[in-house]
């Protein structure tokens, strides 16, 4: 199988970016227990990771073309 640089990338930087939300959102807790909302937030965000995943590879040009198309 073969699977494209671009392809990778992309999965690569949605993860780590929801990883980084993820240690952003402990701090921030650790800090400022106050701050609960931005954690709650954050967890949304990461929550919907997969949904974010599936527009970012999944959802090209050609393919909403062809559901014009139809």
């Amino acid at each position: 199988m073969i699977f494209s640089f671009g392809m990778f990338f992309r999965l690569f930087a949605i993860a780590g970016m929801t990883w980084l939300l993820e240690i952003v959102s402990h701090i921030v807790t650790l800090i400022n227990s106050d701050m609960k909302i931005i954690s709650d937030i954050i967890s949304i965000i990461i929550t919907g990771q997969g949904v974010l995943m599936f527009f970012v590879t999944l959802w090209k040009r050609d393919l909403l073309k062809s559901f014009q198309k139809k």
